[in-house]
Parts: C-alpha cells; structure tokens; sequence
C-alpha cells in the first residue's frame, strides 16, 4: 500500500509491554492463591504421578502428585504422549467450563 508504513520496533516494543504485563499480573494471581504452591522452572516426567523440576533459582525438586498441572500457554494444545488417551486430563478448557474464549 502506497504512502502506508509500520513502525515494526514500535510494534515489538508494544507487545513485548503487554506480554510482560499480563506475565506480572499472572505471577501476582498465582502467588496470591493461599493454597497454591507456584513453581517457576522446566519439568520432566520421571514416572507416572512423580516430575522432576529444575527450578529458576536452580534447586531441583522431584514432585509426586495424583494430579500434575503444566501449564505452558493460552490455548490448550494435547501433545501426542503415549497412554496419554489411556488416562483422564484436563485442559485450561475443560477445566475452566465458563471460561470465555475471544
């Protein structure tokens, strides 16, 4: 388009802005839930029911648990996992069943 142009730093800039808002406002939520223990860090499964977190601040932790969230994203995707379909999950979807999706 003629005489049209895109400022593209100013677009990056804005939307790493927003991405680092909404990433300070999910911390917050997360880390206000009385009952929820918040785990920043890369995991693996070790087993079923048992994963092992390396966290940020390095330590590493193997967890056990009868359910094990992981939470990577906004839109829920299902990997292709073995016995993954054998077994009962749920999405941000599923989970959520008033959630509204825009």
């Amino acid at each position: 388009m003629e005489g049209f142009s895109v400022d593209w730093l100013g677009v990056r800039k804005r939307v790493e802005e927003v991405v680092s808002e909404m990433r300070a406002l999910n911390l917050k939520n997360f880390t206000a839930l009385p009952r929820l223990e918040f785990i920043l860090g890369t995991g693996r499964f070790l087993g079923p029911q048992r994963v092992e977190v390396a966290q940020n601040d390095r330590a590493v932790r193997e967890l056990t648990s009868k359910r094990i969230f992981i939470d990577t994203g906004t839109r829920p995707a299902i990997p292709d996992l073995p016995g993954l379909s054998d077994i009962p999950f749920l999405t941000s979807d599923t989970m959520l069943p008033n959630r509204c999706i825009i």
